[in-house]
Formats: C-alpha cells, structure tokens, sequence
C-alpha cells in the first residue's frame, strides 16, 4: 500500500549556495547552540541534491558536510574559512530538487545521537567504509563518519539511494560505487550501513545490505546503524523476520525527556483520558512527533523540525493562534517548540452538534484562505487510491478514483474529533493543526476537500449533517465543492485504510486491536462507496491482494 510522501522543494543553486554560506557565518558568531546544526543539514542537503544528479562536484559537497559535522561534534573543528572558500568556488546547477530528511523535520532525531554508535560498534582496526542511504543517510553517515575519525578510525563513505515500492526497495550501483565497493573489499574494510529507522518496511536497510553481500562483502563484516532498536518480525518487507537477524545491528542513544513527563508515542493519551485504554483513539505510535510535559504540568514542548525544515509549520502555528483556533507557540531552540498546556475536554463523534458543525466548517473556510499552495501531487493520490483500493477490496476503482484541484491548499490533515479540544465554556481550540498537512505521510498540498472529507468521515456525519456542514463552508468561503468532494471521501478512506493497516501490522500488540478496528472501518466505508462487498470473488489477481491483505491483518 502506498502510505507516505517525499517531502521536497525546488531552490535555485544560488538560494541554496546563498543559505549555506549564511547559516556557516552565523556558526562563527555563536558556535554553541543550533547554528552548527542548521549548517549541517544545510550542508547534506546540498551534498544529496548533487548526488541524486551524479554531479561532478557531489565529493566537494561531501567535504563540506564532513566539515560541518566536525563543527557540531567539535568546537572550532575544521576551518570555516577553508570551507567557505571551497563552497564559493563549487560550481552549482541552475535549478536543485531538496529532499526533506524526515527524521531532521519531524521525527525529533537529532543526529548528534549517531555519534554516540562511535564507541559502541565492536570494529576491527581495519578502514570503514560507511555507506548512508540517502536522504537522511548522508547527514547521518557524516557525523558517524566524524565520530569515528575521532576515535582514530580511518573512514570513507559514500551514499545510495533505493528504489522501487515503499516495502521492497531495490538498489543498483552504479559502476564507480561498485568499484568503490571493490575497493575496500579489497582493504577486508567493516561495512556500515547509516539510515533513520527502519520504520513499516525495513526494506531500504536490507537493499544495501545484500547487494553488499551479492558484490562479495562477507555477512560478518555488514553492519546496519539505526535510529531504533528493531523487532524484525514487525517489519513489512518480505521475508523480514528471516532477513533482517543475518546482520548486526546497532540503534543509536534514544531521546530522553529528563525531569519533564515523556508524552512521545501515544503516552499523551494516558495523560488525556487517564487509565481507561478503551477509550483511546489508535495511532501510529512510532510516528508520533516526540513530546513532554513540564514538571509543573504547565507547558507541553513538541518537536517540529530543525532549521530550515521548522519555520513553514512555525509560521503556520503562529498564524493559527493569533486566528483564535490554536495555541499560541514560542520556538524553544534544539527542534522543540512550546505550548501551554490546554485544560479541557478531547472531543468525540458523539459531541457532534450544529454549533460544532459551524465551527468545523468555520475552520476549514479559514485554512483555504490561509494555508494556499501552489504544487500539488494529484497524479500520486490517484495513484494511492487505485492501489490501497485494489489491495483491500480487490477491485479497480476506474474514474471513481479521479480528483479535481480547484483550493490548493496546506491541510490540516488530522481532523479527528479528538484533536480538538472543548473548553469548559464550551470553546472549541484546534490541536496540532499545522505540520501534518506536509509531512512524511500522504496527502501534502492538496485541495480543501481532503479536510473536508476528513471531517465527514472522522465525525460520522450523516447526510443532513453532512448537507449542512458543506453548505456552512461554502457560505464562509465562497467555494463550491460538492463536485470535488466524492473524490476526496474516497481518497481519504483509502489513504487512512493504507496507514492504519501499516501501523496495526508494524505496532506494538497493545496497540494493534485499535488499529485493526479502525483500519476494517475505513475499509468497510470504501466498500459502501463503491457498493461491493468485501467477500466478493474479483480476478485472480486482486484476489491475491486481498488474500494478502487478510493474511498480514490476521498477522497483526
């Protein structure tokens, strides 16, 4: 099933090559803090735009972000100057495509922890030939790579990137990095493959991995550097439980939340809706932005990206406090971004009233006006409908599957009722209502009736509900969406049957069952729109589908 995005943005090389520069000279006037951070990213980011080019100048650019890692890992680590003299001269492509490292925006990694794998990995004193997985790999693998120059290790590295479906990722070498390979294999190097995650699949680690093995590189000298412990039978990848024990593995320090009350990974809902699990709502745990509460109970601190990948959604939580629907945010440095502590009362479907309705459909006439977009991926979600569609029901959604864009916007794109809040006067505040919208899961930009059709199908609208709900919004708006809007209730089941399915098949066994649940409703909602039945008999093909489908729920 299709379930996530590539987050990305085009720059100018001379915008990019302009913030670089920028970024190193505010790491000279305060080398402590998030300036040597930002230049780091900044810095990879360039250094996997060239790369994905095979641009000749991709090993300057990896000399650079070297550099930069030094400065993070060290105070005064290699001469800036230097740096800045070689980053002039780097002859730059007119237009580069930016891939947003998702660990680095939303995820809370900070990638000091990889240096912390220095110590831990039992190497023999041979060269280390470090192989990042971009995009976040490069980052990753350059601190990595740092930390261990530190330690005495002589280290080369270079970066890859797979392939294919989200959950069987392939990687082809091109011939100077299987020469590259060739090489080290040749000096008897330890090999080690730098990623985030894994996440749902694993199947990005295991790519390099065996193709290392297929190139000659023995089993034992393979190891994978992670972000995470894993548990292999949890991952998506075919084969995974088998595949994944064949190589070492070693996850780097995780966050901590010190003295304050960690929040991270669903334990916000303990402190919501006290003890009675039964009445938590399922999420993807191991998505979840990572989160605390202050000792005092006053203040809930959030991450939400590193610079450059934190100001879009800071400017969109400011914009939405001072609108009155969220709370007001201040940037507290290190990713982290804080809130006051909301007392009041989660709402549920049931809550579902005319003045609620009004104010929904309020707040969705304000995001089309102020969350506007220009790109959007209309050919992807269709492709995610079709596919996610065929996989759980076994049948071709055809022209049902089609959207219409006429309000691109930012969405929300959590509009479950228990992301809004009910104060005791009765005031509804919107939670987390401006970093999902373009994050790592689908939709990204996309027109106002994902929200919309989130509304209908996480609110249980009935028909006159549902009537009056899109009248409300188009009073407030101006915009007609009745014709768009099928489209999008069809899209948004689609998508939210490929994520629940993903994290019940992923998560943690207490979290299953409420996944699970979930998943088989947006399933059963997709099945009422396109009036076929679960049990049907489709052909052999899409009986496959949705034979694996049952196997891998039953599974989970």
């Amino acid at each position: 099933m299709l379930v996530y995005r590539n987050p990305s943005r085009q720059l100018s090389g001379r915008a990019i090559q302009r913030d670089l520069l920028a970024s190193m000279h505010r790491l000279e006037r305060d080398p402590i803090g998030d300036c040597a951070i930002e230049a780091l990213l900044r810095a990879g980011e360039l250094e996997c735009a060239l790369a994905d080019l095979r641009h000749p100048n991709e090993h300057t650019a990896a000399y650079v972000t070297d550099a930069m890692a030094s400065q993070v890992l060290v105070d005064n680590g290699r001469s800036l100057q230097g740096m800045e003299q070689t980053l002039r001269k780097l002859d730059i492509p007119e237009r580069l495509l930016l891939r947003t490292p998702c660990g680095f925006a939303f995820d809370g990694l900070d990638p000091r922890r990889y240096a912390t794998l220095a110590p831990a990995l039992p190497l023999r004193p041979v060269p280390v030939a470090l192989i990042g997985i971009r995009s976040i790999g490069t980052t990753l693998g350059a601190i990595l790579g740092e930390a261990l120059r530190l330690r005495g290790h002589s280290v080369e590295r270079i970066t890859v990137r797979p392939t294919g479906h989200p959950w069987a990722r392939e990687v082809r070498m091109e011939p100077a990095e299987a020469a590259w390979i060739a090489n080290m294999l040749a000096r008897d190097a330890e090999f080690l493959v730098v990623d985030e995650g894994p996440y749902a699949s694993g199947s990005k680690f295991l790519a390099v991995a065996e193709d290392l093995e297929r190139a000659g590189v023995p089993r034992r000298s393979i190891a994978l550097c992670t972000s995470r412990t894993v548990d292999p039978t949890r991952l998506l990848a075919k084969s995974a439980a088998e595949r994944w024990p064949r190589y070492r593995s070693y996850a780097a320090d995780a966050w901590r939340a010190g003295a304050d009350e960690d929040l991270s990974a669903g334990a916000w809902r303990k402190a919501v809706y006290g003890e009675d699990a039964a009445a938590w709502p399922a999420c993807w745990t191991e998505l979840e932005r990572i989160k605390r509460r202050s000792a005092d109970g006053q203040w809930l601190d959030k991450f939400e990206g590193f610079a450059p990948y934190r100001d879009e959604p800071f400017e969109r939580a400011c914009r939405l406090a001072q609108a009155g629907y969220a709370p007001a945010p201040t940037w507290l440095g290190h990713g982290f971004v804080r809130y006051p502590w909301l007392v009041g009362k989660p709402m549920r479907a049931t809550d579902l009233d005319a003045q609620t309705l009004r104010e929904i459909a309020r707040y969705c006439a304000h995001r089309a006006r102020a969350f506007r977009a220009n790109a959007t991926d209309t050919v992807g979600l269709e492709r995610m409908v079709q596919m996610n569609v065929e996989e759980v029901l076994g049948v071709d959604v055809g022209e049902r599957g089609k959207l219409m864009v006429e309000r691109a916007v930012v969405p929300d794109a959590r509009m479950q009722p228990h992301e809004w809040l009910s104060s005791p006067d009765r005031k509804l505040t919107k939670t987390d209502g401006h970093a999902h919208g373009d994050g790592v899961l689908l939709p990204g930009p996309t027109d106002i009736c994902w929200d919309l059709a989130g509304a209908i199908v996480e609110w249980n609208m009935n028909p006159e509900q549902r009537e009056q709900f899109v009248r409300d919004y188009s009073t407030l708006s101006g915009d007609r969406p009745e014709l768009r809007l099928p489209g999008f209730v069809l899209a948004y089941c689609a998508q939210r049957v490929g994520e629940t399915f993903a994290a019940a098949c992923s998560s943690q066994l207490q979290e299953r069952e409420r996944l699970r649940t979930a998943c088989e409703r947006y399933r059963g909602m997709i099945a009422r729109m396109l009036g076929v039945t679960p049990v049907a008999k489709p052909p052999v093909r899409q009986r496959r589908l949705t034979r694996e489908y049952s196997r891998r729920m039953s599974a989970a």
